[in-house]
């Protein structure tokens, strides 16, 4: 009464089932039953000996029988689906269990079943905290009626839901957002507590990150009471306006966030002039609050210099920075100004403006006292030392020339003490400027030795320069500045060496690379020394080692602080060793740039001593009757004819173009200077080729500079000196100089 269904496994593999026919396994058992009772019914029929109390007995156990097994198969089958839906609930549990911090609690709070979620968090396992209080937990972050408020509401049968700050089993703390629910028995008895909780611990971190950020940001903004900072919405109305803001324009927040725009702050002129300026700049009307926010847009900032009117009309000068302000996503959101009161500072500027006026008045007065001095002190000692050559020249007796030889030396002591007093003003007003040119180091140690040696060997000095390697170089090098600082050096040493003692001026040269040179000049001597805390003073002007030193050795103790700040100009500086009584060394080492010696750089420097200048007809203009008569017997000595003009208007009256082959023009004349004259007579008719030498007492840092501006083609201070002279027109006169042995 059954038949068999047979299906196909996945594996292929053929397998076979009963299915009985029929609804539900007791029907077809108790049909199976009612069968088998019709069989014995008709057995006992065709078989009476069949005992009958045997067959109600098997059909009584056959009857049980098919019931056991109509309900082992009944159970068989509900138990499958029961097995399945208990599977997905332990799948979704599984879930929960490893998203969700989950705690089940008795009524004492003790655990009683912990997801893994919240074993991770806490770091400990549900054997750690089975049967244990989440006082284990404690972070001590919240008081006792936190606490207690939790545990009344929960009793009380209700939900609480909160945040709660736990400690993790390695001290760490974590934050969660909790709710506990009561737990409910059949009988709607209070059994325990549910918690449920979320990890919030990031999120509290940025929490407190914004808060603390928000805090500074308040209390910066109450900080910073001397700085106004004001910010506005694209619209232009203040959204922020802080402690220095009130303080810098007199009005309250309240007054003016969310209700004006910064435009009551200003003078209107300044906001029409400014207006006016970007509309020019942008080629469009700039009006408004788009005065302040069009240039920050393109530039990324501006900064101005505002007068604020504030509340109570009085005003104040500021200096305002203007920058966008964007979002997270870099959409513009409105401006912020900073404002900062420049009133005190411009006010000091102005102060300091009008001190540097009067310091620059009182460098001028300067400058033109030591012009003015300097011109009255030459044009004598022009004529001083003039005379004194002339009569040299003149045969005098032995114990006369010695004579003359004492003023020619008084006279030459007195113009090197002026050069140095000048020197210092021109060091002092930055007008004294290095002018290299190519010089071999050789011919300058010559030149040194010629100057200097006479000297020491008359005060019984040895003296020795040394040259190492021994090689000529050929350098860009200021040489007059460079001779004028070994000369005071050595002339320091000869001062200060006692008789029988040695200075010696050594040069080492090293070179730096394929370019340039290091110069390394040393001065040693063997005298005095000078004190240790002697040695910085001695560099200051008009300081010397000691004052008894000014009686006993003379001197004004300007050449040491000038030579070092000629020095300076170089790129290097003076260093001294010293040591009291067994003398002094001074040293400095400049950098040098090659210059390439030519074939007819040889032929000049050949030149520079071998030719004289063929006889000239020249024109001298100058006032001083004395320094007339020195000029005239120099230049007749020297085989020129010369004419002399009192002034600037006797010379233009003489109408030099082409009657002179030169003009010598003293600068400061009665009736008419210099300058003009020499205007004039560019003007006439050929006189702008006729070479003009400026021959002046004038001597002072520019002179040079604005003679050569004027038209004149040469420059010679006074004294004059005959090999200055001599060089001055052999560079203006067109074929001057003849070679000596030509001539």
């Amino acid at each position: 009464m059954a038949t068999v269904d047979k299906t196909i496994t996945s594996d292929s593999k053929r397998t076979s089932r009963w299915r009985p026919i029929g609804g539900s396994p007791l029907a077809c058992f108790g049909s199976f039953l009612i069968a088998f009772g019709i069989a014995l019914a008709t057995g006992y029929q065709v078989i009476p000996s069949l005992n009958i109390e045997l067959a109600s007995a098997v059909l009584v156990a056959s009857a049980g029988v098919i019931l056991l097994t109509a309900y082992w198969i009944e159970k068989r089958r509900s138990g499958s689906q029961l097995g399945r839906t208990w599977a997905k609930l332990q799948t979704h549990r599984n879930i929960l269990d490893s998203h969700f911090i989950v705690a089940e609690t008795d009524l004492d709070g003790r655990f009683l079943y912990i997801s893994n979620a919240f074993q991770q968090i806490s770091q400990y396992s549900f054997d750690e905290l089975e049967g244990k209080t989440p006082a284990l937990l404690n972070s001590h972050q919240h008081d006792r009626q936190f606490w207690e408020q939790l545990w009344k509401t929960i009793r009380a049968g209700e939900i609480w839901r909160g945040e709660i700050c736990n400690r993790a089993k390695d001290g760490s703390l974590y934050w969660v957002d909790c709710t506990i629910s009561p737990r409910y028995d059949k009988a709607n008895r209070l059994q325990g507590y549910i918690a449920v909780q979320t990890d919030i611990t990031e999120t509290k971190k940025v929490t407190e990150e914004l808060r603390d950020a928000s805090t500074l940001f308040s209390n910066l903004m109450s900080a910073t009471s001397e700085v106004g900072i004001v910010a506005i919405n694209r619209e232009g109305i203040i959204t922020l306006y802080n402690r220095g803001a009130e303080k810098m324009f007199g009005y309250p927040a309240e007054e003016v966030v969310g209700k004006v725009t910064p435009i009551i702050f200003h003078v209107p002129s300044e906001l029409e002039a400014r207006s006016k300026f970007l509309s020019e700049e942008f080629g469009r009307p700039i009006e408004g609050i788009e005065i302040f926010s069009v240039v920050p847009l393109r530039d990324g900032s501006d900064e101005q210099h505002w007068t604020f009117i504030r509340k109570d009309g009085t005003q104040v000068l500021a200096s305002l920075l203007v920058t966008p302000l964007r979002s997270m996503d870099g959409e513009l959101i409105g401006f912020v100004g900073i404002a900062i009161d420049i009133t005190a500072r411009k006010q000091a500027e102005n102060q300091l403006e009008q001190a540097l006026l009067k310091a620059e008045a009182a460098t001028r007065a300067k400058s033109d006292f030591l012009a003015t001095m300097s011109h009255e002190i030459r044009t004598p000692m022009n004529g001083i030392i003039g005379m004194t050559d002339i009569l040299i020249d003149s045969g005098l007796q032995p114990e006369q020339n010695e004579i003359a030889l004492s003023v020619k030396l008084c006279g030459e002591s007195l113009l090197t003490l002026i050069n140095d007093i000048l020197d210092i003003s021109k060091v002092e007003a930055g007008k004294l400027e290095l002018n290299p040119a190519p010089a071999s180091l050789t011919e300058l140690l010559k030149e040194i030795d010629a100057m200097m040696r006479q000297g020491f060997e008359s005060k019984g000095i040895e003296f020795d320069i040394q040259l190492k390697p021994e090689k000529d170089h050929h350098v860009l090098i200021d040489a007059l500045r460079v001779r004028q600082v070994l000369l005071n050096l050595l002339g320091n040493a000869a001062k200060f060496t006692p008789e029988g003692g040695c200075v010696t001026l050594a040069v080492t040269t090293n070179e730096a690379g394929p370019d340039d040179i290091f110069v390394k000049f040393s001065v040693v001597d063997t005298g005095v020394g000078i004190p240790k805390e002697k040695q910085k003073k001695i560099f200051e002007a008009f300081t010397q080692a000691d004052s008894s030193t000014t009686r006993k050795y003379g001197g004004t103790g300007l050449g040491l602080s000038i030579s070092n700040r000629l020095v300076g100009l170089m790129g290097s500086k003076i260093v001294l060793s010293s040591e009291l009584n067994q003398g002094s060394t001074f040293e400095f080492e400049i950098q040098l740039p090659f210059a390439q010696a030519s074939e007819n750089d040889h032929v000049e420097a050949v030149a520079e001593s071998d030719f004289t200048i063929r006889s000239l007809h020249l024109l001298l203009v100058e006032d001083n009757p004395v320094n007339q008569k020195v000029a005239v017997r120099i230049l007749e000595k020297s085989g020129h004819t010369v004419t002399v003009a009192g002034n600037g208007v006797e010379a233009v009256g003489l109408n030099p173009p082409g009657r002179f082959d030169a003009i010598l023009m003293d600068l400061q004349m009665p009736f008419m200077d210099g300058f003009e004259a020499t205007s004039m007579i560019r003007a006439m008719e050929g006189g702008d080729t006729i070479p003009i030498i400026a021959l002046t007492a004038n001597a002072m840092a520019g002179d040079k500079e604005r003679c050569l501006a004027a038209g004149m083609n040469g420059y010679i201070s006074k004294p004059i000196n005959k090999d200055e002279l001599k060089q001055a027109l052999r560079s203006v006169v067109p074929n001057a100089a003849v070679d000596i042995e030509a001539a």
